[in-house]
């Protein structure tokens, strides 16, 4: 598929990994998503992102943790905005994993959860392929 570095109105334009990398570093919340017992789901999180790729916390009696085994998952975050009809979306797809406590980042570069409770449980969706799509005003 070839992309042109040009805008034109109402048309997407593919995202580079880099932009995709800094869209990610940028933003603090996502949705993690993966296929359990009852079909998909899809959750939102508190996220950090590093050169391996995104980490959440959550709950040990969650739903995640009762049905997200080690094994495809996926993590997307946008933002868009209605007035102008513009926005973008990057989709990072991978394995998800549960961390041990020597498999952690400093305590400044892990996720802090907004919401409250126990979050004891790490996981990794370590990046295998990361996409993204910005669409222009029109």
């Amino acid at each position: 598929m070839q992309t042109h570095s040009e805008w034109y109105p109402g048309h997407l334009q593919e995202l580079t990994e880099q932009e995709c990398r800094e869209y990610l570093q940028a933003q603090r919340t996502g949705r993690v998503a993966w296929c359990g017992a009852d079909g998909p789901t899809v959750l939102p999180v508190n996220y950090r992102f590093d050169d391996v790729g995104v980490l959440f916390r959550t709950s040990p009696h969650s739903e995640l943790v009762r049905t997200l085994s080690p094994g495809p998952a996926a993590f997307q975050i946008d933002s868009f905005d209605d007035y102008s009809q513009s926005g973008w979306s990057v989709l990072l797809r991978g394995r998800a994993e549960f961390l041990e406590w020597d498999e952690l980042p400093d305590l400044d570069d892990r996720p802090e959860p907004w919401a409250a409770g126990t979050r004891s449980v790490y996981v990794r969706i370590t990046a295998e392929r990361l996409t993204g799509r910005r669409v222009v005003p029109t």
